[in-house]
């Protein structure tokens, strides 16, 4: 009959009874691919990069990266916000350097101009006074005298006279003086104050002094007594 397999057919044939010896599990050295470690169906652990993907962050690095990125944003602007502060006290120092060294040159143009209007109204005044020497010779029926300083004397018997007042006839120029031409001696010592006539030279077209006070002996004594002393109303 046909009840059944034929007879040595109930089973497997002999050493097919299952798979094939050594191939119940992986080959040796093939245990799965990295981060797959596990049993089946379990995932990698977080950070872990999975197969074919690159490393993904973790929310701790995630936090540091954010705490390092706003500690830089704060210290950047602090430090720009130092240098600004830095930069105005540096042009508020250079400022009131420029302004002290203003002031004082300011301060120096104020008594340089306060020394130039006193000495024009001592000019002033000496004017005045040298008109009424003037006006007191020509009273007295003598030629007005001008003051002035004896620059230098030769010894060959002549030098010349710096005049005080540069305003004269012919300008302020220096004065030619002959030993003759002094009254109270025979010659001038230099750097003394003396008095003189201003005469004019026709021959040689040109002012000189003549009747000169505060002059001296060749010993270097002063001139004869009784002479008006220059500076002096006569």
């Amino acid at each position: 009959g046909m009840g059944g397999p034929p007879q040595g057919m109930g089973g497997p044939m002999p050493g097919m009874g299952g798979p094939p010896q050594g191939m119940g599990g992986p080959p040796p050295g093939m245990g799965g691919p990295p981060g797959m470690g596990g049993p089946p169906g379990i995932f990698p652990q977080m950070g872990m990069a999975a197969p074919g993907y690159a490393p993904q962050p973790s929310a701790r690095d995630i936090a540091v990266a954010a705490a390092g990125a706003a500690a830089a944003k704060e210290a950047e602007a602090k430090a720009a916000k130092d240098w600004e502060v830095a930069e105005v006290k540096a042009k508020a120092a250079q400022r009131q350097t420029c302004d002290e060294a203003a002031d004082a040159v300011g301060a120096q143009m104020q008594v340089c101009e306060e020394a130039e209007l006193h000495l024009r109204q001592a000019r002033g005044k000496l004017e005045e006074l040298e008109r009424a020497s003037q006006q007191a010779h020509q009273s007295a029926g003598l030629q007005p005298t001008e003051a002035g300083t004896a620059m230098r004397w030769n010894h060959k018997g002549f030098g010349f006279i710096q005049p005080r007042n540069g305003g004269g006839p012919g300008g302020g120029g220096d004065l030619f003086c002959h030993c003759s031409d002094i009254i109270d001696g025979t010659q001038l010592k230099e750097g003394a104050a003396v008095r003189f006539v201003r005469y004019y030279d026709e021959f040689k077209m040109k002012y000189r002094a003549t009747e000169v006070t505060g002059g001296c002996m060749e010993g270097g004594l002063a001139g004869a007594s009784g002479v008006t002393t220059p500076g002096g109303a006569g």
